[in-house]
């Protein structure tokens, strides 16, 4: 998924007051609490009251009410947000339907597809190998994959995949990426046509680089890399409810939540359910992972340190990268006019730092760094346009009132 357009975040600080949302329609059920559902998982994170953490419950429960008018008037299907303050749970609440044909509501703890929201795992795990001295930033993909060894895509390097400045645009492989049998012969087709741009010149969001960027932990590590970032990744920060990959018969798949897009008339149409394999049966690190809220919440959580002036953790995430490294992938190594982004991060905002990555399915998870602040809006909802405006609406309501 693109970045988001969130422009007024990158180079301003954070909005102060609440945003007027005006009166919501009528609910047609009431939200979950989330008292009602501790027990379908256990919680990495105590329950506490919004004030203490020096958030306001009026401003949260706005909040909830416009996500919750969105799902009545059929803007999303359901929704779960989750907003995690100082190591704590300040909010958790789901909203409307996990699969309306069915009747069954969102439930607390259910698992999305996270779509793009797979590409920082991907950056992660290069950046892993940079760190090691198996992967240089500066290098040429050709360096260590012969498909990308040629006049077209010869002068292509590391950072310019992890920045989205290689050239290629998205949906640059030469055919449909579902009609490859791996990821590296996506890779090897998509290196021997080369980009449709010139290398270095400008961001351009690209699915095809995080293929490549995949291809190379695979090739350096010979280990595939929904393994490397199982063992190396995942099990090491010990991420609940986080998952590479999908198949009908995994101990959740019940747990998971059908997805829809629009149909031609405009009506929400489930075109993916967990009784269903995914479309493309390999990992293609672009995307192909799946999470809770909470579970993509220990994943960020492992990028803050409150104990730094700036609230990032620079030697983390969790000890996994050394000092610097982290925090370089957080700056913006490239934008457009509408958004930024790090090393296969987007960056919201610099001062003070917003992160996080969105997914095309509906999903979004955000850090503020410097308030120790977590958001997340996960749908099941394709391309509901609602994303940015959500998370907008988010930062008003817990920005700090002075």
């Amino acid at each position: 998924m693109p970045p988001l357009t969130l422009k007024v975040y990158r180079k301003s600080r954070l909005l102060v007051g609440m945003a007027s949302f005006g009166a919501c329609a009528m609910l047609l059920f009431a939200p979950t609490t989330l008292a009602q559902h501790l027990h379908d998982a256990d919680q990495p994170y105590p329950v506490v009251s919004p004030e203490s953490v020096g958030l306001y419950k009026g401003r949260l429960d706005t909040l909830v009410a416009m996500t919750q008018s969105w799902s009545d008037e059929g803007r999303i299907v359901g929704a779960e947000i989750l907003i995690v303050k100082k190591g704590q749970i300040a909010l958790h609440e789901t909203v409307g339907w996990s699969d309306p044909e069915a009747q069954t509501p969102m439930r607390h703890n259910s698992i999305f597809r996270l779509r793009s929201m797979t590409k920082p795992f991907t950056g992660t795990a290069a950046l892993m190998l940079v760190s090691q001295g198996l992967l240089d930033l500066g290098a040429p993909v050709g360096q260590y994959l012969p498909s990308w060894r040629n006049p077209r895509s010869g002068a292509i390097t590391v950072e310019q995949l992890i920045t989205h400045y290689s050239g290629f645009v998205q949906n640059g492989t030469p055919e449909r990426a579902s009609t490859y049998p791996n990821l590296r012969a996506v890779v090897d087709a998509s290196g021997e046509q080369g980009p449709q741009g010139v290398p270095g010149e400008k961001f351009v969001y690209s699915d095809v680089n995080t293929f490549a960027l995949g291809a190379l932990v695979a090739e350096l590590t010979g280990t595939p890399l929904a393994d490397f970032i199982r063992g190396e990744i995942i099990q090491p920060l010990e991420l609940d409810d986080v998952y590479v990959g999908f198949a009908t018969d995994v101990a959740w798949a019940a747990r998971t939540n059908p997805t829809y897009e629009r149909n031609d008339s405009g009506a929400w149409e489930q075109y993916w359910a967990p009784t269903q394999d995914l479309f493309i049966p390999w990992f293609r690190a672009s995307g192909g992972m799946l999470a809770t809220t909470l579970g993509y919440a220990q994943w960020l959580t492992a990028w803050l340190d409150p104990s730094t002036p700036t609230g990032l953790a620079v030697g983390g995430p969790g000890g996994l990268l050394p000092d610097g490294l982290a925090a370089r992938a957080l700056e913006l190594h490239g934008e457009d006019e509408i958004a930024g982004y790090g090393y296969h991060w987007e960056v919201w905002n610099e001062t003070p730092l917003i992160f996080g990555h969105s997914g095309s399915d509906g999903t979004l998870g955000v850090a503020v760094p410097s308030q120790q602040l977590l958001l997340f809006y996960f749908t099941q909802s394709r391309r509901s346009g609602t994303i940015a405006e959500w998370l907008e609406a988010a930062l008003e309501a817990t920005a700090p009132v002075n």
